[in-house]
Parts: C-alpha cells; structure tokens; sequence
C-alpha cells in the first residue's frame, strides 16, 4: 500500500472517490486524482488547506462547461498541476484557491 500524506492509494473517501494518486501540491493545498465509483470515471479532487481543513471538491459540475469540456479526456484530465494554491492544466484551464475552498464540501476522518 502506498501512502500519499494521509491518504493511501487505493482508499475510498465518503464511501464514493477512490484515490488514484496525488496530482502535486504547492503553498497551500496538496492535491489527489480519484474515481468517483458513482460515475464510473475521473472526476473528483481533494484538497487540503494550509489551515488543515480537508475539503472535496468535485469536478463533475464543470466538465459540460465552456473550456472543462476538455478535463473529459482523462489524458487531459491528469495533467493537473498544483500552482500557488490553484489546480492548472495545459491550456490555459485552471481553479484558483478561492474556487476550491467555497466550492468544496468539508469532511473530516470520520466521514471517510
């Protein structure tokens, strides 16, 4: 079993995300690919904040809009990178820190 600071590979999160991997991480957040078991593919981030707040965000609201259509190529999808608190991905694709903290749902250990 790998672990990836505090999550191991392979270990389901609000009984629905499967981590894949950690994507990368910067100044204020680390963040994981997952599977949503719900859907049947990529399409969740999980996020930790600098003040130690665990938050998920899920990416499946985005995938139908304007420039994350994209993120539905799953090569695409993995090329997140982590950049100053923010998720970018090639293209000019990205979601800043503020995205990530008010749109993500707050969860503790024993949620998981």
């Amino acid at each position: 079993m790998i672990i990836m600071s505090g999550f191991a590979k392979g270990e389901l999160v609000n009984k629905r995300y499967e981590v894949r991997g950690k994507i990368g991480e910067g100044g204020f957040s680390v963040v994981y690919k997952a599977y949503d078991k719900s859907l049947g593919r990529e399409v969740a981030i999980k996020v930790v904040f600098e003040t130690g707040e665990r938050r998920l965000f899920d990416m499946t609201p985005y995938l139908h809009r304007g420039v994350f259509v994209r993120l539905q190529d799953r090569s695409v999808f993995r090329s997140a990178r982590v950049v100053a608190g923010s998720v970018e991905w090639p293209g000019g694709i990205d979601l800043s820190y503020d995205t990530l903290y008010l749109e993500g749902q707050p969860f503790t250990e024993k949620s998981v």
